[in-house]
């Protein structure tokens, strides 16, 4: 099997997840590439859908959200491999296993952000069309803890084949300002800090470097390779 030269954007598209309609059932686009006068930024904002009787259903939301934990908290290939043996035996009970186990990696802390990185996550892959590269919830090892780092790795190709980095961070506040300005000092150090060893992102590179996860092997090797210090293709990642 001959290995990859280069990711491109449809390989990447090819690893996305879920039901883009399914999402809108629920959250409304108000505004979608706000840009800022004088910044590189664009802002995309939704709120809740509002129903038949001028009532938003956020219990509906948490169902919806319920029923995609395994797809969010799985690695990609491990939830393939486990819907390959339920068809080969024809019922349902690896993936059902899986998605206990996802449920299981949720914290159960009162206060948690926990939500909010997954609802970053769907967003992300089912609006913002950018697929979820780290699976981090799998590699918890306590569910009392969050995992450190950013609240979310995904990844986009530009048009000259630049692999470009997008950490997410999520905050569930009162105040939409003062969620908006935690976000940005949280995720600046990812985007500002020179590469270096004690860099706040360096973490997430070396678990890139091991666990990145398209699902395809093949693409997951090549996608690996922007994450190896040794190799060229580190060159050719941007954030």
């Amino acid at each position: 099997m001959s290995a990859l030269s280069e990711i491109t954007a449809e390989d990447l598209n090819s690893a996305l997840s879920g039901d883009p309609e399914a999402l809108e059932v629920h959250l409304e686009l108000v505004e979608r590439d706000v840009a800022i006068d004088g910044h590189i930024v664009k802002i995309h904002c939704h709120c809740l859908t509002v129903d038949a009787n001028g009532q938003v259903q956020p219990q509906r939301l948490a169902e919806f959200m319920r029923n995609a934990v395994a797809t969010y908290a799985i690695p990609r290939a491990k939830m393939t491999k486990a819907r390959e043996r339920d068809l080969k035996y024809k019922n349902s009970e690896a993936t059902a296993a899986l998605h206990e186990q996802a449920k299981r990696t949720f914290t159960d802390l009162a206060t948690t952000g926990e939500g909010g990185e997954m609802l970053l996550f769907l967003l992300a892959e089912r609006f913002l069309k950018l697929p979820q590269i780290l699976c981090k919830m799998d590699l918890k090892t306590d569910t009392r803890v969050h995992y450190h780092g950013a609240d979310g790795v995904y990844a986009g190709v530009s048009e000259d084949g630049i692999l470009k980095l997008f950490w997410g961070e999520s905050k569930i506040y009162g105040n939409a300002t003062d969620a908006i300005r935690d976000c940005l000092a949280s995720i600046a150090p990812f985007l500002i800090e020179p590469e270096h060893e004690d860099a706040e992102r360096e973490e997430d590179l070396i678990l890139l470097s091991d666990k990145a996860d398209l699902n395809d092997p093949k693409l997951t090797d090549a996608l690996r390779l922007y994450f190896d210090k040794d190799s060229k293709k580190s060159k050719r990642v941007s954030r």
